[in-house]
């Protein structure tokens, strides 16, 4: 990858490259387009495609670890609007709620990227190690919530299995989409 990009900037030239491998296309280049069965799905840079999603199937093509998603009712938990689904309850953060405060009671799938979850002391998301993956210099975590087993990329800290670990989610990348169309939903 290092080399052929490095040949196509020194001569200078537009290169169509097709791949099925989301992480060339993401290392290698500087316009994506994001096919499914011959249907363009999104094109844009590969910022784009990984930091705005427009539907489900982009945003699970786009990134490693895949994102983790969650099927949710937006509701009043406690007097507070959350996503309460698959056996979780994650408040909605406050840059989301007036937009948010519209969809009372639809179904969504909330889409939370391994890496940007936070270890704290008092998350949103709380459950067990279940297990770990090391990478040298941090780790990928399957944590144990409710029913669904989510995935985080962190840096450190108490890992072992069996323990209890806290997250947070790092402000505004938490991605929504409407659980029948699999779109989108702007906030």
């Amino acid at each position: 990858r290092y080399a052929l990009k490095k040949i196509q900037l020194q001569m200078g030239i537009t290169t169509v490259y097709v791949t099925p491998d989301q992480t060339e296309a993401m290392t290698m280049a500087d316009h994506i387009v994001l096919m499914k069965e011959g249907h363009i799905m999104q094109q844009g840079t590969p910022d784009e495609l990984y930091n705005h999603p427009v539907n489900l199937f982009v945003a699970g093509f786009v990134g490693t670890p895949q994102i983790n998603t969650i099927r949710c009712r937006v509701d009043n938990a406690g007097g507070k609007l959350a996503f309460v689904g698959e056996g979780l309850t994650i408040p909605v953060p406050a840059d989301m709620r007036d937009a948010v405060a519209k969809l009372g009671g639809r179904e969504v799938i909330v889409g939370i990227r391994p890496s940007d979850f936070i270890m704290t002391e008092n998350g949103v998301v709380n459950g067990d190690v279940d297990s770990v993956e090391m990478l040298g210099d941090g780790f990928i975590v399957y944590v144990q919530t409710g029913k669904k087993v989510l995935v985080a990329k962190i840096a450190g800290g108490n890992t072992q299995i069996g323990k209890r670990m806290s997250l947070n989610i790092e402000s505004g990348k938490l991605h929504l989409f409407d659980a029948e169309t699999e779109e989108r939903i702007q906030v």
